[in-house]
This record gives structure tokens, C-alpha cells and sequence, in this order.
């Protein structure tokens, strides 16, 4: 186990337990173990709950072991998408749609990446051309938000974001 869970279940600091265990020359545990073909063989069988109780391992590591291999959930028989539906990626924020459609955010970005639908983007956040990234730093931020139809604070962020030094 590791040195905290194990600091923790004597009574000791981790350090304690670092250096008791270094001086034996034992290795750190490094918190992973193989996958078995039994163990794979029931992901997607049973409550991802129950198998991590029974495998005694953590939730998240049989989620993202089943996620991994393309298992679904047990049980999850989903909802197919209508073309009405796959219609909408992309028009508005990947939030809306989940809310709109009733189903769940993760399901909605991953048709839209599956459809390779690219992200909505509301007006005002218009990304950024190498063309106005070429006018950072020549001018005031005011002046170039100006220029550009952006605030100034959104001048000063994306100046900030390419390391380029504020006009002087």
C-alpha cells in the first residue's frame, strides 16, 4: 500500500514510514496493478460499484478501465440520436443542448466530436486571427480593442497568453 495509507493505519508519519522502508531497500508502491482477463471479462456485466468492491479496486479505475475499452455501462441501453437532435451540435453551448435535449453534457460533446461538429462559439468570442495576434503589443490594448471590436480586457488576456510585452 502506500507509505501515507500505511502511516496512516500505524499510527506514523509518512515520512517515518518513507524512510523505514528505504532502508529495507523496498520498493515504493506504485498503486497499479495487471488487469487479469477474468477482471476485463466482467467490466460492462455488473454495477461498475459492485466490481470495484468485488476486484477491490476504486470506482474510478473500473470506469475508466470499461471507458477504455469501449464497454458500455451495464444495463445502459442509451437513447439513439435523431438526426433533429445531431442537428443542434454545434449551434449553441454544448451546456444548452444537454439541458434541451435531456441528456447529459458528456454524451452531447462526444456526438459532436464523433460527428466532428466543432464547438459553438457565442458572438464576441470569435477566436483569435494571427492577424490581429500580429497587433498585440504595438499599440495600447484600449486602441487595438477598438480597432478589433474587443475590450480591452480581452486584448490584455490574450496579449498575456502570447507573452507579448504591453506597448510603451
Amino acid at each position: 500500500m502506500a507509505d501515507t495509507e500505511l502511516a496512516a493505519r500505524l499510527n506514523r508519519s509518512p515520512v517515518a514510514v518513507q524512510v523505514r522502508r528505504s532502508l529495507r531497500s523496498i520498493p515504493a508502491f506504485s498503486g497499479r496493478r495487471g488487469w487479469s482477463e477474468q477482471d476485463e471479462a466482467l467490466l460492462g456485466t455488473i454495477p461498475d460499484e459492485e466490481l470495484a468492491r468485488r476486484l477491490n479496486r476504486s470506482l474510478e479505475a473500473i470506469k475508466l478501465r470499461r471507458q477504455r475499452r469501449g464497454i458500455g455501462a451495464p444495463g445502459f441501453l442509451g437513447r439513439s440520436w435523431t438526426e433533429v437532435e445531431e442537428g443542434l451540435l454545434g449551434t449553441m453551448q454544448d451546456e444548452e443542448l444537454a439541458r434541451q435535449l435531456n441528456r447529459t453534457l458528456d454524451s452531447v460533446r462526444s456526438r459532436r466530436r464523433d460527428k466532428q461538429v466543432s464547438a459553438y462559439i457565442p458572438p464576441g468570442r470569435r477566436p483569435w486571427t494571427p492577424q490581429e495576434d500580429a497587433m498585440l503589443g504595438r499599440e495600447s490594448d484600449i486602441e487595438i480593442g477598438r480597432r478589433l471590436g474587443r475590450t480591452r480586457w480581452n486584448v490584455q488576456y490574450r496579449r498575456s497568453q502570447l507573452g507579448i510585452e504591453p506597448f510603451r
